[in-house]
């Protein structure tokens, strides 16, 4: 497969059969891409005919869609060196709207789990702050 990603979508051209075939991504002088698939197609007898099929996916980084069209395709949606952070909660994030139902309420009860969660170390960073301000000059 070949996939281009650009913000929160992506688009990949996904072959099903093994053979020659060529993937290609260009960039054009108007500093746009052009992304292509070429096949290496069998020689043909006269008035015979060949089916090439591929599909093209185009639509949201949904990592289970994704995994489910081809094997790797789901690692289209990079989170750099945050991964390590960013996958366990892009996981509870996908269990929480799996429970609530509605992405909004499951990002603010995402963001209540955090702040619950992280609240020792607020706490500490707030009462450092009460006596810096305690002994700051008036």
């Amino acid at each position: 497969w070949v996939s281009m990603v650009q913000h929160y979508f992506a688009s990949a051209w996904l072959v099903n059969e093994a053979g020659n075939r060529e993937f290609f991504v260009r960039k054009q002088p108007d500093h746009t891409y052009a992304t292509g698939l070429v096949f290496t197609l069998p020689t043909l007898a006269p008035g015979a005919s060949s089916t090439q099929q591929a599909t093209l996916f185009a639509g949201p980084q949904e990592e289970k869609k994704l995994a489910a069209l081809a094997p790797g395709l789901e690692r289209v949606k990079d989170y750099g060196l945050l991964t390590i952070l960013a996958e366990p909660l892009f996981w509870l994030l996908d269990k929480l709207h799996g429970l609530i139902g509605n992405w909004g309420w499951t990002i603010v009860t995402l963001v209540l789990l955090l702040k619950i969660a992280l609240y020792s170390l607020n706490a500490s960073a707030y009462k450092s702050m009460a006596r810096m301000k305690a002994v700051a000059p008036r």
